[in-house]
């Protein structure tokens, strides 16, 4: 559901899930965190892109957020990004973006950097 066109280009993709009927071209499908975990373990930085239950998982884990945030409030959403404790967190850059063309909804690209 993270990779509606499919595998992210120049990167290794990481696919968790526990279905084994699922195929995902270009991507290394594991069935655990603690798998995914053990592929990228030489890797300086790892992306998580969702969903719900592996943020809450790894969140723990983080050094850096990079959120975007979406400034309308969405009915039908079904996946949130867990509770921050933003005392732990320092907000390091914020750009915002207005509505436009290609862009229905006023958003911002937000970088936090955990507070050691």
């Amino acid at each position: 559901e993270s990779l509606p066109k499919g595998a992210l280009p120049n990167r290794t993709n990481i696919v968790v899930t526990s279905d084994k009927e699922e195929h995902y071209p270009g991507c290394v499908v594991v069935r655990s965190l603690e798998q995914a975990l053990a592929r990228c373990n030489n890797e300086d930085t790892v992306f998580v892109i969702g969903g719900g239950q592996l943020y809450r998982a790894t969140l723990p884990l983080a050094e850096i957020l990079y959120l975007t945030r979406i400034h309308h409030t969405f009915d039908d959403a079904d996946t949130f990004f867990p509770e921050i404790n933003f005392d732990e967190w320092e907000l390091t850059r914020q750009e915002k973006y207005e509505t436009d063309q290609k862009h229905q909804h006023s958003y911002s690209f937000l970088t936090y950097i955990k507070i050691k």
